[in-house]
């Protein structure tokens, strides 16, 4: 596939350095000192906190540890009963009876678990119990975080929304219904923008009408806008996104709204698809997933982009689809249809920092006693940060706006809702916890190993006994249940990756928690075209990192050197527990780290593999032949018999099947007859039927499988043992 052409593609920057020299030395110098004080402290009596009024050997007893006086009872059975449901899983078909039952071996096993935990919390130190003790507690508020959405996996049916809407679909009403199309843009590129208007622009049915909402005044998107027949509103001089949009809402209209970000793109059925539902009086909002054709950076960074699909499946291919049965819908932002008159009667558009209104502004909805309705269905097509720091953007935004939720109990009194609508936004305010909880999972293991104290003073014959068949069952039960749309293991990766800069802000958030945060530096958001490693991001990940090897190099392997003049650690009982569980928080932050190497982006729009007869025209000689992969920037046309291409320069590409004559210029040729083409300039008209070819059906969207828990774990030793973002270079 061709470079993108020079009038959309960014322009390149040159690689950054992954590390300088002085900050390597920083943090070598910064962990091997806190290596050799914990090496220090490990070796001292725990008297030493009597001074400091506290004296860990007073601390009471923990209950007696459960034992293995039959291990066959207590090994074999469960582990063999855990493995074999694992394996029946992969062909079990899911129905009512299939699903309660795994989920009741699920919690067994879990409180087993747990049960079992409260008899390992340390040793006799007492020491020990001041790092177990919180241990345990953050165990549990994680596991109740991450099992509690599979309480109601017997309400997981996604086909019960696609089956109404193909039933609705046939209804008159949805011809005369009146919509109008709003598209804010922010900073988008140019291309995006003129994407999202021609598609909203020859939506079926045709909208009222389309306006573009200009928030930065730019003239270029504005000229844009009025040359496709868009209607453009600018926001006035320090006139927020969510004042504008209740301006507009206040106007009058359309009894119907659609939204779609400048960076999204509707496929021409949406309407069609969604209009339907607002035949109920009741319902205020239909609300679609949002999909990327390209992959999010984690996963392409790491190589996966194949394999694994974005950390946000499991919200719009799961939760939402659970929430849509409990009527406790959450908005996203973009992608859905609301009725004019509900949002009128709730008070408008809801942003405590300016534009953070979606979250808001269906729980006013709810709380106003309006159905919002969930369609699991892809109707649109966005593009994805390009760069960690862009995505970390993004998802602080989130959080901030999830916060803001539960500080306006007047505004948004969502404690009056239902049993399970209130259920699932305490679920939301415990996974606001999840990046301290995921912090203490990777300090408070290594700490207890720079202090060669217990964190589970149990046996490893024990901790396989009690820990492992819960650990089968936990990475392969909820995926399963899911359609394998949950995979811990994955998740493990993305909330350690947001953990650190999110604890970073949090401090901020809760001083000033209706302040909009500040933006980063906009080009962390460009297109690269070299490999990139923000280290102002990445430093916790290799610090940890260098603490882990450094500790254990400490003990054992220098006590094990000739000479070595530091004294060998003493066995203690959970010493093989706490090394298992430090390996395996140093394999989750080499993946970290090397998800965070940002990796170049050259192509200028999403591929398509797009197989069509078509002719090349260049210089006056046709030639025959067929497309491979196409972007709304260029396309890969190989000739017939492998001949030579021509010489250069313009010409034209005309397809046969859908009769399209496309402008073109020949920037690359093979001697097998490989041409690679970049689009020049086309009318409106062109660009509209080439965006038609490439997202309005007839092809499948390329998308990753969805693997389970165990075909997920072998895509991360894959993504560690392959190194591939540091092997790949272009």
């Amino acid at each position: 596939m061709p470079p993108p052409s020079s009038a959309s593609a960014a322009t390149p920057r040159a690689a950054r350095p992954v590390l300088g020299p002085a900050q390597i030395a920083g943090l070598l110098i910064v962990a091997a000192t806190a290596v050799l004080l914990g090496h220090w402290l490990s070796r001292m009596d725990p008297a030493w906190l009597v001074p400091l009024g506290f004296d860990p050997r007073k601390l009471p007893a923990p209950p007696r540890a459960w034992g293995l006086d039959d291990p066959w009872r207590s090994l074999f059975v469960p582990l063999g009963l855990a493995s074999a449901l694992a394996l029946a899983l992969r062909g079990l078909p899911r129905r009512p009876w299939t699903q309660a039952l795994a989920l009741s071996l699920l919690l067994a096993f879990t409180l087993r678990y747990l049960l079992w935990r409260t008899t390992t919390l340390g040793g006799d130190d007492g020491l020990s119990r001041l790092l177990a003790v919180p241990m345990l507690l953050t165990e549990v508020l994680y596991l109740a975080h991450r099992l509690f959405p599979f309480a109601p996996a017997l309400l997981f049916d996604p086909r019960h929304r696609r089956q109404q809407a193909d039933r609705l679909m046939a209804d008159p009403l949805v011809g005369r219904l009146a919509v109008e199309v709003w598209i804010p843009v922010d900073n988008e590129p140019e291309r995006l923008v003129r994407r999202a208007l021609l598609t909203s622009l020859h939506l079926d049915p045709a909208p009222a009408s389309v306006t573009l909402i200009d928030l930065l005044g730019r003239p270029e998107i504005v000229q844009l806008g009025r040359d496709l027949g868009a209607a453009v509103l600018s926001a006035a001089a320090g006139e927020s996104r969510v004042a504008l949009m209740n301006r507009m809402l206040a106007a009058g209209g359309a009894p119907l709204i659609a939204m779609f970000d400048g960076n999204f793109m509707p496929l021409k059925p949406f309407l069609r698809r969604t209009l339907g539902f607002f035949r109920d009086e009741r319902v205020a909002m239909v609300q679609t997933p949002q999909r990327h054709f390209q992959s999010e950076f984690w996963n392409r960074n790491l190589g996966v982009d194949l394999v694994i699909p974005g950390n946000r499946d499991t919200f719009f291919h799961y939760l939402e689809v659970i929430r849509d049965r409990c009527n406790a819908v959450l908005g996203c932002g973009t992608s859905w249809v609301a009725r004019r008159s509900a949002l009128v009667g709730a008070g408008g558009f809801l942003g405590a920092a300016g534009w953070l209104e979606d979250q808001q502004t269906s729980a006013r909805l709810l709380t106003r006693g309006w159905r919002l309705v969930y369609l699991d269905e892809i109707l649109s097509l966005g593009e994805p940060p390009h760069t960690f720091a862009a995505y970390l953007q993004q998802r602080l935004h989130g959080v901030q706006g999830e916060l803001q939720t539960f500080l306006m109990p007047r505004r948004l009194p969502i404690w009056r809702l239902g049993l399970w609508p209130r259920c699932f936004y305490l679920d939301q305010a415990l996974g606001l916890l999840t990046p301290l909880l995921r912090t203490l999972y990777l300090l408070l293991p290594l700490l207890a190993l720079m202090l060669s104290v217990p964190l589970i003073n149990a046996s490893l014959l024990a901790v396989i006994a009690y820990a492992l068949p819960f650990l089968i069952l936990y990475h392969c039960v909820p995926s399963w249940l899911s359609n394998h749309h949950f995979k811990p293991f994955w998740h493990e990766i993305h909330e350690t990756l947001i953990a650190f800069p999110t604890l970073a802000r949090l401090p901020r958030m809760l001083r000033h928690p209706f302040r909009a945060l500040p933006e980063d530096d906009p080009t962390t958001s460009e297109r690269r075209f070299g490999q990139s490693l923000n280290l102002r991001l990445a430093w916790p990940f290799l610090l940890l990192l260098l603490l882990l090897i450094g500790t254990l190099l400490v003990h054992y392997a220098a006590a094990m050197l000739p000479g070595a003049s530091l004294v060998p650690a003493k066995p203690y009982q959970g010493e093989s527990a706490n090394l298992l569980w430090n390996l395996y928080n140093g394999w989750v932050l080499l993946v970290c780290l090397l998800c965070c190497i940002d990796q170049p982006v050259r192509q200028g729009g999403d591929r398509v593999p797009l197989n069509r007869r078509g002719q090349l025209e260049i210089g006056g000689q046709p030639l025959g032949g067929h497309t491979g992969d196409m972007s709304e920037s260029g396309v890969s046309f190989l000739i017939d018999g492998g001949g030579p291409s021509p010489g250069g320069g313009d010409g034209w590409l005309i397809l046969e099947q859908p009769s399209l004559r496309l402008p073109v210029r020949l920037v690359r040729q093979s001697p097998c007859g490989l041409a690679g083409l970049v689009f020049r300039p086309m009318d409106p008209p062109t660009n509209l039927a080439l965006l038609n070819l490439l997202y309005g059906g007839g092809i499948d969207l390329p998308a990753p499988r969805q693997p389970g828990g165990l075909t997920a774990l072998r895509s991360l030793v894959g993504g560690l043992w392959q190194a591939e973002p540091i092997l790949r270079r272009t």
